[in-house]
């Protein structure tokens, strides 16, 4: 910040400015993040138990920092390294370590992951279009490091843009970054990337999954509910020519035909399903390969949703809010593997399965939605990045937290 010296005196008005300027800060941590021990349950069937939560090293690094992060994530096998998608403008991927990162307390007590990777732009060899503005979603697959890109606000449809790896997940600064590849499902599945388990992968034809749902703006590209879409990354094994189509087969897909739930603004009141404000940000299969988990937020399920309101707290918005600015909440979806194979084999369409579960997940605030994901099946390690929930490095900005969770098979 530059300064600036001058003999004027400053008159109550911009005192009054500046004292406001001063307390950001604590409207920033107006809801104090604390984690301590807890376990969440998912139907009947799964458990997550709450192993601590962590904070990222402040400042920025390279080409982008923590705060204000998009929030997408992608943790090792090894659980010591978190791949963090950065700074909302900047379209930049680093890297953390986060070994024995966990622990419980209150924010100022938690412990910090230092910096390992400096953030580097997405700059790939055929940036054709050059439209592609958002990271949607993070890998790890070979030693690569996968990314899915897309445009957010895309209001032509056009952007092809899709998906791009880095060679090397250990050097992102000095590797190659590979693409960028169209998904022949586009924006249908530029999210999340899950392997698919053995033997499972066997069923499907496929190794990994990929989804999506309606997180970015232009409800007409996107898929009104989460997405299952089948398919095998570029690599040695499954060479694709560069800026060639990569093939995507839908087991789990919807549309603003066919969507979710046909009561997006919930003008019933009873819709506890799928709304306007829903977001899916991870979808994985579960350990005992029964269930497909899918994790985000959503929100006017109680108030209902406006569009361009004014909320109950004077808050005015600039597009699909709940008119009760608490109606907001973390969110979990659970569909039956058996439904989705039966898409595979052709006795069901995408759009027809519906989810056997879905709810609240009852962990942190409407301050506090979780903003990316990750899942481990070697550990059963389930990460999720919390939004503002870390405004302790930095008076003038928050950043979101890594929280960790054992996922547990009953």
């Amino acid at each position: 910040m530059r300064s600036h010296s001058s003999n004027r005196l400053i008159n109550p008005l911009q005192f009054a400015v500046m004292m406001l300027f001063l307390s950001l800060p604590s409207l920033i941590c107006a809801d104090e993040f604390t984690i301590e021990p807890h376990s969440v349950s998912l139907a009947d069937r799964y458990q997550l138990e709450s192993v601590g939560a962590f904070r990222l090293q402040e400042g920025t690094h390279g080409e982008s920092r923590a705060a204000f992060a998009i929030g997408k994530i992608a943790v090792t096998s090894d659980d010591t390294s978190l791949y963090l998608a950065g700074h909302a403008h900047h379209f930049s991927v680093g890297s953390y370590d986060i070994a024995g990162a966990f622990a419980f307390g209150s924010i100022d007590e938690l412990p910090i992951a230092p910096i390992s990777q400096n953030f580097v732009k997405i700059n790939p060899e055929l940036p054709y279009q050059e439209s592609a503005t958002r990271i949607t979603g993070l890998e790890l697959h070979e030693g690569r490091l996968l990314v899915t890109v897309d445009k957010y606000y895309d209001a032509d449809v056009k952007n092809k843009e899709n998906f791009l790896f880095f060679e090397n997940a250990v050097d992102l600064e000095k590797t190659i970054q590979f693409g960028f590849y169209p998904l022949q499902s586009r924006s249908h599945s530029t999210g999340w990337m899950s392997k698919i388990p053995a033997p499972l992968a066997g069923k499907f034809g496929a190794d990994y999954l990929i989804g999506s749902a309606s997180n970015l703006p232009i409800n007409s590209r996107n898929s009104i509910g989460p997405t299952f879409f089948t398919w095998n990354p570029p690599s040695p094994k499954h060479s694709i020519p560069l800026g060639k189509n990569i093939n995507t087969s839908a087991k789990l897909d919807y549309s603003l035909a066919e969507p979710l739930s046909d009561d997006s603004y919930n003008e019933s009141g009873n819709n506890d399903l799928w709304t306007e404000l829903s977001t899916a940000e991870l979808g994985f299969i579960s350990p005992d390969q029964q269930s497909y988990i899918v994790v985000g937020t959503s929100g006017g399920h109680h108030s209902g949703i406006g569009y361009k309101i004014t909320q109950n707290n004077g808050r005015k918005c600039n597009g699909p809010c709940a008119y009760a600015h608490d109606d907001y909440y973390n969110y979990y979806w659970i569909y039956s593997i058996e439904d989705i194979l039966a898409v595979h084999y052709g006795e069901k369409l995408p759009s027809e399965v519906a989810p056997t579960s879905y709810g609240k997940l009852p962990t942190y605030s409407h301050e506090h939605l979780i903003i990316g994901a990750d899942f481990n099946p070697i550990s059963n390690m389930l990460y999720l990045t919390i939004a503002k929930a870390d405004a302790s490095q930095n008076r003038f900005e928050s950043q979101p937290v890594i929280v960790g969770y054992e996922f547990i098979t009953h």
